[in-house]
């Protein structure tokens, strides 16, 4: 007989940040990839844009029958600024997307997915990047879970 362990999981992470995405923020373009792969990427989709980078790594709780995932990721909130923008413009773009990004996390809390996110979220500032050239910030977290899945 074979011992086979089955994961109840509805969700991943990165659906659920997905959804958020969708409902909450309608005009934003959602992209999931590696830095590499969203640079391309959002040379093709409507600007400003959510990018989620895929997560570098995580663990998996696993206790009382139940797994709880939780991702180191990256979230990047972004949009269109003109080739060699002056300082002005640039800090104008990731002004406002540093309260997109603000937003988001809070309507992460809201969601009840994760355990909330408080405290000190440290950002960075995206300048002129791709050949989309874009500003914005990007925001690491440590997303957890708040409710897992059956073993």
């Amino acid at each position: 007989m074979k011992n086979v362990y089955q994961i109840y999981i509805t969700m991943s992470i990165e659906d659920k940040i997905r959804e958020i995405a969708a409902e909450k923020f309608e005009g934003f373009s959602y992209v999931f990839e590696d830095w590499n792969g969203a640079a391309e990427v959002v040379d093709r989709v409507d600007l400003p844009a959510i990018i989620c980078i895929l997560p570098v790594g995580g663990y998996l709780d696993m206790t009382r029958g139940k797994v709880k995932d939780s991702e180191d990721i990256i979230l990047a909130f972004v949009d269109k600024v003109q080739r060699d923008a002056n300082g002005s413009d640039n800090e104008e773009v990731y002004t406002k997307m540093k309260g997109v990004a603000a937003r988001f996390l809070s309507e992460m809390n809201a969601s009840h997915f994760f355990e909330p996110i408080g405290g000190k979220v440290r950002y960075t500032t995206i300048l002129e990047q791709a050949s989309a050239y874009i500003t914005g910030v990007s925001v690491e977290l440590t997303v957890k879970e708040l409710q897992g899945g059956c073993v």
